[in-house]
């Protein structure tokens, strides 16, 4: 009796296994752009040593390493995908040497579809330039992004400016 459960249970888990396989997974891509707003929040700025941070975006720590917590961006997802069209909020932490180059990592939320899209990033930034490279995982909730599922590799163009290709899991598309 042990042994026929053990088979039939081993045989349902093996088709539940095959019948994912076969599922087909649709995968929609996107690209678009990431244009900085007006009103960057530095948020905490830490210098090495005893050096005083500076008020200058490009040059917080003038020739020495710093940290950056908490800084706030905003700025606009352009894309010809409507639900990666809107206003997005970035919550910055960056590492930098003296040469002003590091690396960042936060959260976002982009509003779109009348919902919103919230995940986290990481990525390389160089400060005298404000240029990014970045990736991005989030997850949709509310409106026509609702339980979307989205990737985001970003690259610098013309600083501030940066270029993105998404790929996005829609769960209306299984």
């Amino acid at each position: 009796m042990k042994f026929r459960n053990l088979i039939l249970t081993a045989m349902g888990a093996l088709l539940l296994v095959a019948l994912g396989v076969n599922a087909k997974t649709t995968f929609l891509y996107a690209t678009g752009t990431l244009v900085p707003l007006p009103g960057l929040e530095e948020g905490v700025v830490n210098c090495q040593g005893a050096v005083q941070p500076a008020l200058n975006i490009f040059d917080p720590c003038p020739g020495v390493r710093g940290t950056i917590r908490g800084r706030i961006a905003k700025g606009l997802m352009v894309s010809a995908e409507p639900r990666l069209n809107g206003p997005i909020s970035i919550v910055s932490n960056i590492n930098f040497g003296p040469d002003r180059k590091g690396n960042m990592w936060g959260t976002f939320e982009l509003s779109s579809g009348g919902g919103v899209i919230e995940g986290s990033y990481t990525g390389d930034i160089d400060l005298s330039t404000l240029a990014i490279s970045y990736k991005m995982v989030g997850h949709g909730r509310g409106g026509t992004v609702d339980g979307l599922q989205l990737k985001v590799e970003g690259h610098p163009t013309t600083p501030p400016l940066s270029d993105w290709a998404a790929r996005i899991l829609d769960p209306g598309q299984d």
